[in-house]
């Protein structure tokens, strides 16, 4: 996966470069910039796929927590849940990152807000009933 082992590079840059900051803000803005954009970009697209490598692209900001951990701890994390760093840090993981991503853009497409007719023309919503209990919960689905 190229998008990976470029977020793996970038990662090792700002590792290499991060014994000269000791501000997390700064470490944390070079990440955001140059290691979370990879691993988002276009993550709408492609997140039904991501079952296969969510695990690989968590290790990496795991990876960047431990480093944030030891730079202000001098002590390395080795056994540290990456979601507990994560909150220690004030971030979310990648994956509520991505469903975030995909609820907003759902709902810019129920707004009108996305500029694309075919997209809007091809998602059916489906309201449900006045019975209280449903036997299909699918709200809206894209017909093949």
């Amino acid at each position: 996966m190229i998008i990976k082992n470029e977020a793996y590079r970038n990662l090792g840059l700002i590792v290499r470069l991060g014994k000269y900051f000791n501000n997390s803000q700064v470490l944390k803005l070079l990440y955001f910039n140059y290691v979370r954009s990879k691993l988002e970009y276009v993550s709408i697209i492609w997140n039904p796929q991501v079952v296969k490598y969510s695990k690989t692209i968590e290790i990496i900001q795991s990876k960047f927590l431990r480093f944030l951990a030891y730079k202000q701890t001098v002590f390395y994390p080795k056994f540290d849940s990456s979601s507990l760093l994560a909150e220690s840090f004030d971030l979310l993981t990648l994956e509520k990152r991505r469903t975030m991503n995909d609820i907003i853009f759902l709902s810019k497409i129920f707004n009108n807000d996305v500029d694309c007719t075919d997209l809007t023309v091809a998602i059916s919503i489906k309201f449900p009933s006045l019975r209280t209990r449903m036997h299909n919960n699918i709200f809206f689905f894209c017909p093949n």
